[in-house]
């Protein structure tokens, strides 16, 4: 009788595993051993995972978005694990996520379309907190890689120190009294051409979109992914940002005028060509940028500011349907005792650290057990914490109606869509816990005189019990 034979992969040393066997295998094979047992998959797991992030990573900093939000469409974790990866440049980066990638490359539309693969049902708090705190590193501490043997640290791609005065100076030497040609052609080939060949890849999409750069653009649209270039010598459209480009060392890439038949030309000779309008777009996109990733977490228009950081307090789905269901359970359990208990006890604490506070009225307290509640509770508690939640509404309406019409006055589409939503969320939001604040005592007040009054729902049982009433 032939036994089914299994090689002992948990036999090896670790070593071997991770470091040697793990170069060769691709994560499709490794897919596979893990389902020939249970002690493959669990041994091999962590390699296995190792590559899907590598291959994850690889696919961002390349900017192959259909790749990336399909990648994280089957595992949404992947969006905030870090890992190692060399970009397009040859930077390497020891430990940085992809939203991390995104945020020190200034890629607006890169870390857009990252958060757009999460679903609506999924930023939940955990996970924006990790995206919040990982918008602070890059802010506050910066990114860490290694180029060409040295460690920098950088809390942004360096377009200053790099294009903008490659740029800069091949324009002074071309505008010099007696300008030296050896010299403004090497500057061009090796210094432009060199800073061109450090891009993030958001940046050779821009000089290759169909945006020119005169007038100077606002870089509002996404440009589309390419990288490919009219060779003047051969009339040829050649992909000029390829690892065996000769970008930096024979030729730079001039955005040029609308005269050039795509807008974008590769120049080697010394054809003393003006760099100016170059000069101002990269200038532009630099600012334009560093708005952007300042606008990401401080403007309450900003996804990241909303879904993190929630400085005007839009109430949640889950808050609302407590809401409701105290305002629809009328006996035992009543509205504002429903949802104070929510907002300390819930799963969904929303609020929970406004009204868990000593220091905001008498009747509020650190409570570290339900019943500790229900021996202070009263029904002036409902309408207060109600009360201070319709002020913070009204307070997150003022402010979008002001943002609305700088929104409009600016011609900022994707922002006045953004605060007409959340002014129509802050308005409903006031209107209902107005009206819960009204109800709310009457409400009480028969709770307590018709004590027949019972608990209707399963998730309200109990909640009256042993409650003095201070009315």
């Amino acid at each position: 009788m032939n036994e089914k034979f299994e090689f002992p992969f948990n036999e090896l040393p670790k070593d071997l595993l991770e470091k040697e066997l793990g170069n060769y295998l691709d994560p499709s094979h490794i897919v596979r051993i893990r389902q020939t047992s249970k002690a493959n998959h669990t041994l091999f797991k962590p390699l296995g995972d190792e590559k899907k992030l590598t291959a994850f990573l690889e696919k961002a900093v390349r900017r192959e978005d259909d790749a990336v939000q399909k990648m994280l469409k089957n595992d949404l974790s992947l969006l905030c694990k870090r890992g190692k990866v060399t970009d397009c440049s040859g930077r390497t980066f020891e430990n940085i996520s992809a939203f991390e990638y995104m945020l020190w490359a200034l890629d607006k539309h890169g870390w857009m379309m990252l958060l757009d693969c999460i679903p609506k049902d999924k930023m939940n708090k955990e996970l924006s907190k990790e995206l919040l705190a990982q918008y602070n590193k890059v802010k506050n501490t910066g990114v860490t890689y290694t180029f060409n043997g040295k460690e920098i640290t950088e809390h942004h791609f360096d377009f200053e120190n790099t294009i903008i005065k490659a740029l800069q100076d091949y324009e002074d030497m071309r505008n010099a009294p007696n300008p030296d040609f050896n010299s403004i052609d090497k500057q061009w080939k090796e210094c432009v051409g060199g800073a061109q060949k450090l891009f993030p890849m958001h940046v050779v999409y821009e000089y290759c979109s169909d945006e020119f750069f005169v007038p100077v653009p606002t870089f509002n649209s996404k440009p589309r992914a390419d990288s490919k270039s009219l060779i003047q010598e051969t009339n040829i459209l050649e992909d000029w940002f390829s690892v065996d480009s000769k970008l930096g060392s024979d030729f730079a890439i001039h955005r040029g005028n609308r005269w050039f038949s795509n807008g974008i030309s590769v120049v080697s000779s010394q054809e003393m060509l003006s760099a100016e309008d170059d000069l101002a777009a990269m200038k532009k996109l630099c600012e334009i940028r560093t708005k952007d990733f300042t606008d990401l977490a401080s403007a309450p228009e900003s996804r990241l500011s909303i879904s993190c950081s929630n400085p005007y307090g839009f109430i949640d789905h889950e808050f609302l349907e407590a809401i409701n269901a105290g305002l629809l359970h009328l006996g035992g359990g009543t509205a504002g005792q429903f949802v104070v208990e929510q907002l300390l006890f819930g799963t969904k604490k929303s609020g929970g650290l406004m009204v868990n506070n000593p220091a905001n009225m008498g009747f509020f307290q650190s409570f570290s057990k339900r019943e500790d509640l229900l021996k202070i509770y009263s029904p002036l508690t409902a309408p207060v914490v109600f009360g201070i939640l319709a002020a913070e509404m009204m307070y997150g309406f003022i402010v979008n109606t002001s943002l609305l019409h700088v929104s409009a006055a600016t011609s900022n589409v994707d922002g006045f869509t953004q605060n007409a939503s959340d002014l129509q969320k802050c308005l409903f939001n006031m209107i209902v816990l107005c009206i819960a604040a009204l109800v709310s005592p009457i409400v009480n007040l028969i709770d307590i005189i018709g004590s027949g009054l019972n608990t209707i729902s399963d998730g309200l049982e109990g909640c009256c019990t042993d409650r003095p009433s201070f009315f």
